[in-house]
């Protein structure tokens, strides 16, 4: 999961809407979810290996290029163009959220793609004195 906050000012309310219309200055990104689970744990000395499902897209790659900056073992995560890397992004203005956009797909994830996280998760948890399981109810835990 990647969280996202764009901040920026509100003069005026738009023409369509009673909404205000937020000129954005900049964006920051952050591992969310079990991502942000494992910069905590990198950040205090534990040594993490993350496993999972991204997306190929660019909030995928922004979150891997955020955990490898963590010395996150990223070998587990499963990259695949069958889904969109899951994300939370907060609109700010004046330091007040005025929306939050949840980008995120609730399907039965293919039985190979399935497989592939079993196997990689498998393979992740050997040797590791921990282990946290977080799906926030997208999908990746199956009863099978």
């Amino acid at each position: 999961m990647l969280d996202g906050w764009w901040f920026g000012s509100t003069e005026r309310v738009c023409q369509e809407a009673p909404a205000p219309v937020v000129e954005l200055r900049r964006r920051q990104y952050a591992a969310g979810g079990a991502a942000n689970t494992a910069m905590n744990l990198a950040a205090m000395g534990a040594r993490v290996r993350l496993v999972g499902l991204i997306g190929e897209d660019e909030a995928g790659a922004t979150l891997c290029r955020l955990l490898e900056s963590a010395h996150i073992d990223i070998s587990g995560l499963i990259s695949t163009p069958e889904i969109a890397t899951v994300t939370k992004t907060r609109v700010v203005s004046q330091d007040q959220i005025l929306l939050r956009l949840d980008d995120v797909a609730h399907f039965e994830y293919p039985h190979s793609l399935q497989a592939d996280l079993r196997n990689a998760a498998a393979v992740g948890v050997a040797g590791a004195d921990a282990l946290i399981v977080c799906d926030y109810g997208c999908g990746g835990l199956q009863s099978r």
